[in-house]
């Protein structure tokens, strides 16, 4: 019989930043693309060996964009 008691359960956090920049530009289509782009994220992560045979990998991840719409 399983131990959901017991096991072993390993966290995993994080954060993460990203910031791009692009320019360009094709001057015969009339094209133009100049924007910055930032992107914040956190995570907390739990693999649990529930039982030799058995893990349960789970995690929540909440991620902002400034280009996003607000709702």
């Amino acid at each position: 019989m399983l131990n959901f008691i017991s096991g072993k359960n390993h966290f995993t956090t994080g954060y993460e930043y990203q910031y791009d920049y692009v320019n360009d530009a094709i001057k015969a289509y009339q094209y133009l693309i100049n924007q910055e782009t930032f992107q914040n994220g956190l995570f907390l992560q739990s693999d649990w060996e529930i039982h030799p045979k058995l893990n349960l990998l789970s995690g929540i991840r909440i991620s902002t964009h400034n280009k996003s719409e607000k709702m």
